[in-house]
């Protein structure tokens, strides 16, 4: 990652339409705890759907995600976790794979379907780690004060087991602040930035705690991914109408950009995982590049042929083979399997 040069910002005339296109807003309840057999407690929460969902299962292709294998992990050897706890926004939640809920990636980490994912048999978390006490508190719309103020408190004073954290957040730290990055207040853009950095932070330092965690406790932060493939817009396309999809391609690259704000938010999140020996970096942005909504433009600096596409319709939540692969990079930085 490297360090922003200054935003160029837009004109009032687009921020207009900006303001017109982008306003919206998620709101849904927290996933219900699974119990060791990997099956649900109760109902699972789920977000509202966005218009014309992909509900395709995902393709052969997607099997292999662009992972690439490694030797080994980041959890030491020989630990055996007992509580493995998901936490974040509407990824985290599941959003938005739509009717096919086992394509959620807390429920592939946890329980490898091996009828459709052959070469990942084995490689789960709940096979790996058998007993393991699994929970979903990932909440569509949440950001990382949520994870803070409202996710945080869901764990217990003490545990007796090695701890095991993923989180997926940052997109609404990003995605809130639209009006913000599109007025002249660059300063203000580089605070939440910083915001986002030392909530990360925070949220490390929480399960540094050796009164909670005693036999410790590993956290999986995951960076910020990119719709657009790291280009500043994409050609319109039939069947994606979703509030976002509009945003990004009518803005074309006004301000230089958002995606520069996205590395720059990325490098925050970073910067603070890496003052933490119990938290690892899970890098999802450079595995959905090349699959997201310009996967098939060959003027695309990441074109790779015949991609995959990891995006919903919606153009902002991954599809079910985007879930697979945050599922794949996850697993790779804890467990160092790639799923080739």
């Amino acid at each position: 990652m490297h360090i922003s040069p200054p935003i160029a910002w837009p004109t009032l005339a687009s921020l207009v339409t900006l303001v017109a296109v982008l306003a919206c807003s998620e709101a849904v309840g927290p996933s219900a705890p699974l119990s060791p057999s990997g099956q649900t407690d109760g109902n699972q929460g789920q977000d509202a759907a966005p218009a014309a969902l992909d509900t395709a299962a995902p393709s052969a292709d997607a099997s292999a995600a662009d992972v690439p294998p490694s030797a080994k992990g980041s959890l030491p050897a020989g630990i055996q976790i007992g509580f493995w706890a998901n936490l974040g926004d509407s990824v985290a939640a599941g959003c938005c794979t739509d009717g096919n809920d086992k394509y959620q990636y807390f429920k592939m980490l946890l329980t490898n379907d091996g009828s459709e994912y052959a070469a990942w048999a084995g490689h789960d978390l709940m096979t790996l780690h058998p007993g393991l006490k699994a929970v979903n508190w990932g909440k569509s719309g949440a950001d990382s004060a949520d994870v803070i103020a409202k996710q945080l408190p869901k764990f217990a004073s003490s545990y007796g087991v090695p701890v095991l954290v993923t989180l997926h957040v940052g997109g609404n730290d990003f995605n809130d602040h639209d009006f913000k990055r599109f007025i002249a207040n660059s300063a203000k853009v580089e605070a939440d930035g910083v915001k986002l950095g030392g909530n990360i932070d925070e949220i490390a330092k929480f399960f540094a705690d050796k009164q909670r965690f005693p036999k410790g406790a590993w956290v999986f932060v995951a960076y910020i991914f990119s719709p657009t493939d790291d280009v500043c817009t994409f050609k319109a396309k039939a069947g994606y109408n979703g509030k976002w999809c509009q945003a990004l391609s009518t803005m074309g690259c006004l301000a230089g950009n958002w995606v520069k704000v996205l590395q720059s938010y990325n490098q925050e999140i970073n910067k603070a995982v890496a003052q933490h020996p119990h938290a690892f970096i899970v890098d999802d942005h450079a595995a959905f590049l090349g699959h997201g909504l310009n996967h098939d433009d060959a003027n695309n600096p990441f074109y790779e042929g015949s991609s995959v596409n990891y995006f919903n319709t919606d153009c902002v939540h991954p599809n079910a083979a985007g879930h697979h692969a945050i599922r794949a990079t996850f697993f790779a930085a804890i467990h160092g399997f790639g799923g080739r």
